[in-house]
């Protein structure tokens, strides 16, 4: 087996479970609660498919991207395990629950099936490509989210996945265009 399967077939195991962990959190009466339980596995995914790059790329651009997502979904991730507890304090009503919920399962599904049908011969222009995907469904996800009453904690994390993944869609876009 060549390492671009062996890299698919890790990539493919990852997404997977990102995927199942996604959906199958337990779920609560709040959007911040839930937002969080759902973003984490994304963030660890993203974490692991930076890793499983890692281990292929010779290419010093992408692993500035990949090393870059890696210290930015740790740093996510602690920050939301500070406020996860709290989160479960403030309810939503149960029609904005739905509507915020419903649209997080479209903006995840659509993900999962952009990044699965990516087809590339090259892992740096297929790591890329998945990146953007993933990216542009985690701005999706904090973009529905903050529309909603959320905790005051986490309106800067929400802010800062915006902020912080459109500067790495747009890192990864000039890549790129010189590649």
């Amino acid at each position: 087996m060549n390492c671009i399967n062996h890299y698919l077939n890790e990539y493919q195991n990852i997404i997977n479970k990102m995927y199942c962990k996604m959906m199958s959190v337990c779920l609560s009466d709040s959007i911040s609660y839930n937002f969080i339980v759902q973003f984490l596995p994304y963030r660890y995914a993203g974490i692991k498919m930076s890793a499983n790059l890692l281990n292929y790329s010779l290419n010093e651009d992408v692993q500035d991207i990949a090393f870059s997502i890696i210290k930015e979904q740790t740093s996510g991730i602690n920050n939301m395990l500070e406020v996860k507890d709290q989160a479960k304090d403030l309810k939503n009503t149960y029609q904005d629950l739905q509507k915020h919920q419903e649209k997080m399962n479209q903006i995840i599904e659509a993900m999962l099936e952009k990044m699965t049908m990516i087809c590339k011969d090259n892992i740096n222009q297929l790591y890329l490509e998945q990146m953007l995907i993933y990216y542009q469904a985690g701005i999706d996800m904090a973009k529905e989210t903050i529309q909603y009453h959320v905790i005051e904690a986490l309106q800067p994390i929400l802010e800062g996945i915006i902020y912080h993944q459109q500067q790495t869609i747009d890192q990864i876009n000039k890549i790129k265009e010189n590649s």
